[in-house]
């Protein structure tokens, strides 16, 4: 059963079992034992974890696409830092990483490994490994060709861990080791200045206190930092961790608005890399889902899943927007680079696909006059996302020029559908359903925020004719229509009040059969 079932499972059964001192059932015991076994096998890499143990609170997943175009300082990649403790271990100092692995070994006989990093004789080992890195890693920093070596050995290693990451994730380079050592050199002071404020900040904790919290709790360890010699900017893993590990975009962005961007350069930039990186991984799973299509016909599907996906993303990319501007970031010279970079890489991402493809099923949908599309709840779930994120960016001044220009031909696409839809040459379709396909029209123009009414000519003939061709008809007028017959009427009566001493009989006689229906 151990070995058929996953890793969180395993975990939660182990969980739900009494610990090995209060397992007085041998059964339960020997039970608990296969489960720690199977656990410790899924982790191979003690060592490892021990070593990575050092940067919990500022450790990230390995990207499962392409990377965002911007990197948040003092956060690591898992993958990045299992390539450097590889690469430490295996031309640094290969005998004190034997040692870690093998008193890891003997530590996990019987208990997890998470457990056994935390045992006295696993800690000031992994003392002695954070002193011995800092050391090393400072002395290749010195010369650059060691550097190099050291950067290409690391990014080989993790791409060999890693193989199917190792065309999407960036090489390792000497700026990440130069925080890796800050970190490190400074890690007995920040740590449990970061233990307490992760434990004192639950997830929706109040933005406005936390963020005075964060400013005192900050401004203390910086203190502290200097006090032991050490750079007071290292004090901004402190919002960079609570930004990490909580999303607490709001109680961060008070913070930086409190203390301005240009005083907490790195916390500013690591919240733009954040921005950056909803915003890649919203346009690559739309580029996923939305993706050109050799056939200009092609229906445009999303699968419930992939509805989730983004409806989770672009909820996420209108939180941490809101909280950027709270912060000023927007505005500050510091983060502009990285800004232009971040919008570029949307645009230029978006523009390759779900822009030209989500637009001509869109247009495909409004001129459509027999029926539905049979992908426009797609069509409009999708365009309907990228309108929200125009609307969301807009207001920030990035350059989204790409999203200006598909939104403007949605709005032309809507006003042609309408002129051809108010067209009644083809005998063999009746006024009542051009109506109806008008109405569509409509629902689809709501979509994009718009709508057909100042788009329809009251002086129109055939517009009139299809419009009393909905009056006369029997059925009750509601929702979409009848605000389309009470913006109408309404347009009927202004056209007519323009003429003071001719009135047209036509629009006389369709102002009385709108009065009729009560319009």
């Amino acid at each position: 059963m151990a070995t058929s079932l996953p890793a969180e499972k395993l975990a939660r059964l182990l969980a739900d079992l009494p610990s090995a001192d209060g397992a007085a059932d041998d059964r339960v015991s020997s039970f608990r034992n296969v489960l720690v076994e199977r656990l410790n096998t899924l982790r191979p890499q003690r060592a490892r974890r021990m070593f990575s143990s050092l940067l919990q609170s500022l450790l990230d997943l390995d990207p499962e696409v392409a990377e965002p175009p911007v990197r948040a300082p003092y956060v690591f990649r898992r993958g990045d830092i299992g390539g450097i403790w590889n690469a430490l271990a295996r031309s640094i100092y290969p005998e004190k990483a034997a040692e870690a692995a093998h008193l890891l070994d003997r530590l996990c006989v019987d208990r997890l490994v998470d457990e056994a990093i935390e045992l006295p004789e696993a800690r000031a080992l992994r003392e002695q490994l954070r002193v011995l890195t800092v050391t090393r890693l400072a002395q290749i920093l010195g010369d650059r060709q060691h550097t190099e070596a050291f950067c290409t050995v690391a990014t080989a290693m993790r791409d060999r861990q890693l193989p199917e990451k190792a065309r999407i994730m960036s090489p390792i380079g000497p700026g990440q080791i130069q925080e890796l050592i800050e970190v490190l050199r400074a890690w007995p002071i920040i740590t449990p200045a970061i233990d307490a404020t992760l434990r004192t900040t639950p997830p929706h904790a109040d933005p406005e206190d936390a963020g005075r919290r964060l400013v005192t709790a900050t401004l203390a360890l910086g203190r502290d930092l200097v006090a032991a010699n050490l750079p007071s900017a290292t004090a901004e893993t402190l919002p960079i961790s609570l930004l990490n590990r909580r999303e607490a975009y709001g109680a961060v962005a008070a913070y930086i608005a409190e203390r301005n961007p240009g005083n907490t350069p790195r916390t500013a930039e690591a919240f733009v890399a954040r921005l950056s990186t909803l915003l890649h991984e919203f346009a690559v799973e739309l580029g996923r889902l939305a993706a050109e299509s050799r056939k200009e016909d092609q229906p445009l599907v999303i699968d419930e899943l992939g509805r989730e996906h983004l409806g989770q993303a672009i909820s996420r990319v209108d939180e941490i927007v809101g909280a950027c501007r709270r912060a000023g970031l927007f505005d500050a010279p510091i983060v502009q680079p990285m800004l232009l970079a971040t919008a570029n890489d949307l645009m230029a991402r978006l523009d390759r696909g779900p822009l030209g493809r989500s637009g001509r099923r869109y247009a495909a949908a409004v001129v459509n006059r027999n029926s539905f599309t049979s992908d426009m709840p797609d069509v409009r779930q999708v365009v309907g996302m990228l309108v929200r994120l125009r609307h969301v960016l807009r207001p920030t001044g990035l350059p989204i020029h790409a999203l200006n220009r598909w939104r403007d031909q949605l709005v032309a696409d809507v006003e042609f559908a309408v002129h051809k839809a108010t067209r009644l040459e083809d005998e063999e379709e009746s006024p009542l359903e051009r109506f109806f396909h008008l109405e569509r029209i409509e629902q689809m123009a709501e979509v994009i925020g718009s709508t057909i009414g100042p788009v329809l000519q009251p002086t129109s003939k055939h517009t009139q004719t299809i419009f009393a061709a909905r009056l006369q008809a029997p059925d009750q007028i509601t929702g979409r229509a009848h605000r389309l017959c009470t913006d109408f009427a309404a347009a009927i009566r202004d056209e007519i009040a323009k003429v003071r001493y001719w009135r047209n009989p036509d629009m006389v006689a369709f102002a009385e059969l709108a009065a009729t229906r009560g319009f």
